[in-house]
């Protein structure tokens, strides 16, 4: 028979789980705390790219604004793995390319 104190860990584990379903951190068919980890950390990695790629285009703006620059392609083109902190874990987005126009970099 479980103690009094796992009773309230599980009853715990789930009522966490209920409010991750509940704002959309979750997937609403984990059962397992394991599961919402990992379901949370693989959002946080999707958000890092995002911001990355953001970071990236604003980085090349103030990078090449008071330049006058001529070229004959059409955007550039780069690899890179990430590495992301989420939560006490360290992971790494695969090796991906990232590319940026040169209508979003406002080239004429």
């Amino acid at each position: 028979m479980p103690d009094i104190g796992q009773q309230h860990r599980v009853i715990g584990i789930r009522h966490v789980l209920r409010r991750l379903k509940k704002a959309g951190l979750v997937e609403k068919d984990s059962l397992y705390a394991q599961e919402a980890i990992s379901n949370i950390q693989d959002k946080v990695l999707a958000r890092a790219v995002s911001w990355y790629k953001i970071g990236a285009r604003r980085g090349a703006l103030v990078i090449l604004e008071p330049r006058e620059i001529i070229a004959k392609v059409d955007s550039v083109r780069w690899r890179k793995k990430l590495r992301v902190k989420v939560g006490s874990s360290s992971r790494t987005v695969k090796k991906s390319t990232y590319r940026l126009s040169s209508q979003e970099l406002d080239f004429e």
